[in-house]
């Protein structure tokens, strides 16, 4: 039996592969965290989070469900996928060009003065149904 069979959801995050990487680990960390806060809390039980009880008895808590990483080409392939997920119904978090530099005050005001449409998207975590999140990504390779 695989996870297939036992599990009903599934993450995702895309990142732009042009994005530097230590920039792309800092954005990861924050779609995961937004993501799962931002989640309703009948969704909440979704994700899966079990404990992994190794044999001395410490608890290791981790997702049963997959969490694949995937590469887009540029941030205009994660905006498409960004709409993509609004119009599906699919929970997302992302990050962008506004979100990593200075204070969290400063990109506060950065992002509220800068259009949707020049935003430069790095990441794009995604979480639902296993068929909505793999009908999303299928376009995309691992990273």
């Amino acid at each position: 039996m695989g996870n297939s069979d036992i599990t009903t959801h599934k993450f995702a995050v895309l990142l732009d592969r042009k994005v530097e990487l230590p920039i792309l680990m800092n954005a990861l960390a924050h779609v995961t965290v937004s993501l799962i806060e931002r989640l309703p809390e009948a969704l909440k039980a979704e994700t899966g989070i079990i404990d992994f009880v190794d044999a001395d008895g410490n608890s290791h808590p981790l997702s049963k469900n997959s969490y694949v990483i995937l590469k887009a080409d540029n941030g205009n392939k994660i905006r498409r996928c960004r709409q993509e997920a609004q119009q599906a119904g699919v929970h997302f978090a992302d990050f962008t060009n506004t979100t990593y530099l200075s204070t969290y005050l400063d990109q506060i005001e950065q992002t509220k003065s800068t259009k949707e449409e020049n935003l430069d998207y790095f990441a794009l975590a995604l979480f639902g149904k296993k068929e909505q999140v793999e009908a999303l990504t299928k376009r995309y390779s691992l990273w």
